[in-house]
């Protein structure tokens, strides 16, 4: 179980999450409760989240909703809460992170890596007849670049593990020396 001090020592990595939710369309408090039952590392109730998330019942609730339709969270049913007719619910990481880092990779970065491209592409055979030699060797160097960026990318995403990724990594490398 994640206690307040524990939390106070995480702040840093739930803050994060929080940004890089808000940053990939979600809201922040997504991103503080993802990274809380991440770490938790445990199942945990919409209401212990929302006390650890520093947030209202209904926030976290709505969050836990998100994060379960786009697979990020699994609801469980747990015991009974006591009540009658009323049911109980924690929620749990549904994939290991690498998955959720690869799914935004390939549904943003590599996407966005793409559409800069053929832009590029299309700015190229534009320019193709024309006498503009900086523009062109600018355009040569943007295409690097983003040519580069989806290699890396791509390789993180088809890779089947970490250790795998830093082996392809680390032979891009020594190639490029």
């Amino acid at each position: 179980m994640i206690n307040r001090e524990t939390l106070k020592l995480v702040k840093p990595i739930l803050d994060a999450y929080g940004e890089a939710f808000k940053g990939w369309g979600l809201t922040y408090q997504a991103g503080v409760i993802y990274g809380i039952l991440l770490l938790s590392g445990e199942p945990l109730e919409a209401r212990e989240l929302s006390r650890l998330a520093g947030c209202s019942l209904s926030t976290a609730w709505s969050s836990l909703t998100v994060l379960e339709r786009i697979g990020l969270v699994r609801r469980l049913r747990s015991e009974s809460s006591g009540k009658v007719g009323r049911k109980s619910f924690k929620f749990r990481v549904n994939k290991p992170v690498v998955d959720v880092l690869k799914n935004i990779f390939r549904l943003i970065l590599l996407r966005n890596i793409e559409r800069m491209l053929a832009a590029i592409s299309q700015v190229e055979a534009a320019i193709s007849g024309e006498d503009k030699p900086q523009l062109a060797s600018t355009i040569k160097e943007i295409k690097l670049l983003y040519s580069s960026a989806r290699r890396v990318v791509k390789a993180f995403i088809d890779s089947p593990s970490l250790l795998e990724f830093e082996k392809v990594i680390e032979r891009g490398m020594r190639d490029e020396s």
